[in-house]
């Protein structure tokens, strides 16, 4: 619910912001952050709607909440500066200020929402649903215990959505696309074209002269930028980590022998077994219906006829007891010693007739086989212990004057030192760093930071590895000189000369084509392929072969039998519209044109809710206190 009345209201470019911020924003966090506050002597107040305050308690609380959303979305990228950056404060207010004025506007016609209509919405939740499906109380004390909610906050939370909704309802039932333009649309999409293509390969062109020393300097220094080299850094650094550790750690037996009895579950696959259920209301159908089966009747067709269940529906599956959701289902089920119908067990949804098809028996993996296992995982505990008290010796070292050299000598840690590396981890030949761990982008990222010279902090990349690095030399950007790439200038001027070529000819085959010549001919005499396309959308949807794009849309505007032609990235192309056809009329194509109603709908009503929010804001007024807000990040 909250994400459609988000949609109904957002417009313009923070739609792209929100829908990062509110993507996974539920129910939760609506009404508590909108009031009043008190900060001392200054402005408490970030913005107004009409009479209506926002504090800036409620501001920060909503900064505060986003930010933790957008960094598990963009995990390391949601630095601060990347925060500020994308306005989070401002976005936050632009937030809370929606809410607020669509509140206003539902107040104003008188809008309400009874308790009876609240108790529905939060009983058929499913968050708060028990055994069977049916709400529990306790789980929705735990549920709102888990939030830092009260019932009666969540409650007001609930009625005060219900009541947006309402009044958003009658924008989303005037958002009904006409037939017309449904009907246009879809035939737009889904229009196919089919296409005779030659494909003239730019590596087909092999009659290219050699390049002399001239056109090849010349090239070069035309081209620079594709042959200048990225920054290079020479760095040193020091890495801690806990592999290094682990071999000289010591294991006694016992120790082992006490992990394996306490982590014995995860050695251990519990018993399964494979079970059927129906349920009935009545203690002696449900014995009837055992005696049935006992006596060799069909145990699915007996819960089809009696509970009118299909098999998917009455096969529990191959479970652990755990995996049953009442209890005293899974004591019988797991209670008899051997497959078979069980009698009727009761509970409080009525009678079930339970079945145990087939048994399979606890395994455990014994001590000797998981010995290695348990062995490098306590190393790896012990450790990650080891290394922070390494770290704490380490920045001690450094910290009493030592150099990065003399305080990794101290404590037997050896200096990596990368004569020249680029910002990705590279080294001139193109090879990665293979000494460095597969995730050190961050180390890469302080390096490229830094300044000649510079010792970074000691950086924790994971539990298992930490670092210091120290940037020795920077080497700027260069043009690398053409005597020590002159092979790969040389390719470079050929392919460029081969895709000139291909143009022309691509030019002179096309005016063949239009000449009424034959496509087989003109393949044959310029060395090109011939072949007709698959049927394909505007998209592209459909080809085999892929296309250049503007030669699809010019094969969109052509007529039949006119020709085309455009180049690509490794070859040219010459195609000739063959058919134009509509959409097909089936099933699939019924359900996709319904689809295109819903998204033609959805956006005609968010069109009309973005102008009733500017109406709504115009009308109760809006006022910012811009100092308020710097504040709240």
């Amino acid at each position: 619910m909250l994400t459609l009345f988000r949609e109904k209201i957002l417009s313009w470019a923070a739609k792209i912001l929100f829908a990062l911020l509110i993507l996974s924003f539920g129910i939760w966090g609506i009404g508590d952050y909108i009031g009043r506050g008190g900060l001392g002597g200054q402005s408490s107040v970030a913005a107004k709607v009409g009479g209506e305050e926002i504090s800036i308690v409620a501001l920060r609380n909503e900064v505060a909440d986003q930010t933790n959303r957008l960094r598990a979305i963009l995990g390391e990228n949601a630095t601060p500066e990347r925060l500020r950056q994308l306005g989070i404060a401002s976005s936050s207010l632009e937030h809370l200020i929606q809410q607020r004025v669509l509140i206003e506007g539902a107040d104003e016609l008188g809008l309400v929402a009874d308790d009876a209509t609240v108790r529905d919405y939060i009983t058929s939740d499913p968050r708060f649903a028990g055994i069977g499906g049916i709400f529990d109380r306790q789980q929705y004390a735990r549920t709102l215990r888990s939030e830092g909610m009260t019932e009666e906050s969540f409650e007001s939370r609930v009625r005060g959505q219900l009541i947006q909704r309402q009044f958003l309802s009658s924008v989303e039932l005037g958002g009904d696309a006409p037939d017309a333009l449904v009907s246009d649309v879809f035939s737009y999409r889904n229009e196919r074209r089919t296409a005779e293509v030659l494909r003239l390969d730019h590596a087909s062109i092999t009659d290219v002269p050699a390049p002399t020393d001239a056109e090849l300097a010349k090239f070069h220094d035309e081209n620079s930028r594709r042959f200048t080299a990225p920054e290079f850094r020479k760095l040193t650094v020091v890495l801690l980590r806990t592999k290094d550790l682990m071999p000289e750690i010591a294991v006694g037996e016992q120790r082992l022998h006490d992990e394996y009895e306490a982590r014995l579950g995860e050695f251990t696959v519990p018993e399964k077994r494979h079970v059927r259920q129906f349920l009935l209301s009545d203690e002696a159908a449900a014995k009837a219906a055992v005696e049935r089966i006992r006596k060799g009747e069909d145990f699915l067709a007996v819960a089809k006829e009696l509970a009118g269940v299909d098999e998917k529906t009455a096969d529990l599956g191959t479970v652990t007891v755990r995996d049953i959701p009442l209890r005293q289902i899974g004591r019988a089920a797991f209670g008899t010693p051997a497959p078979g119908v069980l009698d009727p067990v009761h509970t409080q949804l009525g009678w079930h007739v339970i079945q145990v098809v087939s048994i399979e028996a606890e395994k455990r993996t014994p001590f000797e086989q998981a010995r290695d296992r348990l062995l490098t995982e306590v190393r790896h505990e012990i450790a990650v212990d080891d290394l922070v008290d390494l770290s704490h010796r380490f920045e001690d070292a450094l910290g009493g004057g030592a150099t990065l050299e003399e305080a990794a000598t101290r404590l037997n840690l050896k200096p990596l030192v990368i004569d020249a590396v680029d910002s990705l981890g590279r080294t001139p030949d193109g090879k990665a760093v293979t000494e460095l761990p597969d995730n050190s982008k961050q180390l890469f990222d302080i390096a490229f930071s830094a300044s000649e010279g510079e010792l970074s902090p000691l950086t924790e990349i994971s539990d298992d590895v930490m670092f210091v690095v120290r940037v020795d030399k920077i080497i700027p950007p260069a043009v690398r000189p053409l005597d020590t790439i002159r092979a790969t200038v040389a390719d470079a001027w050929k392919q460029e000369k081969q895709a000139d070529i291909a143009a022309q000819k691509a030019k002179q085959m096309l005016e063949k084509v239009k000449g009424g010549a034959a496509l087989a001919d003109v393949a044959k005499e310029f060395g090109a392929t011939l072949y007709t396309s698959k049927p394909f959308l505007r998209t592209s949807e459909g080809l085999e072969k892929i296309l250049p794009a503007p030669l699809i849309v010019d094969l969109f505007k052509a007529k039949p039998g006119e020709a085309v032609t455009a180049s690509g990235a490794a070859a040219d192309f010459v195609a000739r519209l063959k058919d134009i056809t509509g959409p097909e009329a089936g099933a699939k194509e019924a359900e996709a044109m319904t689809a295109l109603r819903s998204e033609l709908d959805k956006g005609i009503a968010n069109d009309l809710a973005d102008q009733l929010y500017l109406a709504l804001r115009r009308r109760f007024g809006v006022t910012i206190d811009q100092s308020v807000v710097d504040r709240a990040y």
